[in-house]
């Protein structure tokens, strides 16, 4: 071979094997693209023995065109955030809890102590507590102090208000039972005299004596549940079939609800929670927040 035609087949094979390592490469990253599933990888990682961005316990609520599962959702100070499912004291459904000590990024699951879930209340990543029926069906109040480690019961649940199983048209008010004249599904408490009732009618109640008596505050397409940091001012989210988390605001007790943003997607709005200067929703096993008036976004 002349020495002119050796550095020329010299550069060919150099090119080849650098085309060909560039194919192979390419080709890595498409499998790797395809085989990770969205949201693994660095940064993604829960802490251990949580659940992961937008997982509700046992599972994702909502998905696959199903209804969307009731939730009970409560925040506290420092991000924190306690849900559950309603479960069934029957034993047919058992209820499944967590808690969330930065905004709604990561859940972790609680041992529920209860076997049907009617109130729950956060006030730290460390003490909470909920009401809720026992394996016999029985109300009690629940409290932790431990970040839902470990429970201590009380007999009874006087002093709180908190949903009431089955569908009778009545809360349970610091007092006891309150006829409200409507089938509740969300309550919203400001203090023992103020509580708005969330109902299955797409309209609400609100009672300024503790429950003796009850005025209409409105009406929101597709209600699912409301929260209010004051007498006055609350936050309510809807479903409707044109938007699947719809948000609502009033500063006047509801006599006149505003509409605002519909969350883009479509996983169908669960609950609603406030805290001071933020909004949290719940939608698809996902929690979403609002910052002082910003636009909805993941945690």
């Amino acid at each position: 071979m002349s020495r002119v035609k050796r550095p020329l087949l010299l550069v060919g094979i150099a090119a080849f094997v650098v085309v060909d390592v560039l194919l192979v490469a390419m080709a890595v990253r498409n499998v790797r693209d395809r085989d990770v599933p969205a949201g693994a990888g660095p940064g993604s990682t829960s802490p251990e023995g949580s659940i992961g961005r937008g997982a509700d316990p046992g599972g994702v609520p909502g998905a696959g065109g199903e209804p969307a599962e009731a939730v009970l959702l409560d925040a506290g100070s420092g991000g924190a955030l306690l849900r559950a499912t309603r479960g069934d004291c029957s034993g047919s459904q058992e209820p499944r809890a967590g808690i969330s000590t930065d905004g709604g990024r990561t859940f972790r699951p609680v041992d529920s102590p209860v076997g049907e879930v009617l109130r729950v209340d956060i006030g730290s990543a460390a003490d909470l507590w909920l009401v809720g029926l026992d394996e016999s069906c029985v109300p009690g109040f629940y409290r932790s102090g431990d970040g839902g480690r470990s429970w201590q019961e009380s007999a009874g649940t006087a002093g709180a208000w908190h949903l009431l199983p089955g569908d009778a048209e009545a809360l349970h008010a610091p007092d006891g039972r309150a006829p409200i004249g409507c089938s509740p599904v969300t309550v919203s408490s400001v203090d023992p005299e103020v509580a708005y009732a969330s109902c299955a009618d797409d309209s609400l109640r609100v009672t300024r004596d503790g429950g003796a008596t009850w005025l209409p505050a409105g009406r929101v397409p597709g209600l699912v549940a409301t929260a209010f940091r004051g007498p006055d001012v609350g936050v309510a989210v809807g479903v409707t079939p044109r938007c699947p988390a719809k948000m609502w605001s009033t500063t006047n007790a509801g006599r006149a609800w505003s509409p605002d943003q519909c969350l883009p997607g479509e996983a169908p709005a669960q609950a609603v929670a406030v805290a001071p200067g933020v909004t949290y929703v719940q939608r698809g096993g996902q929690v979403e927040a609002a910052r002082d008036g910003l636009g909805f976004t993941n945690p």
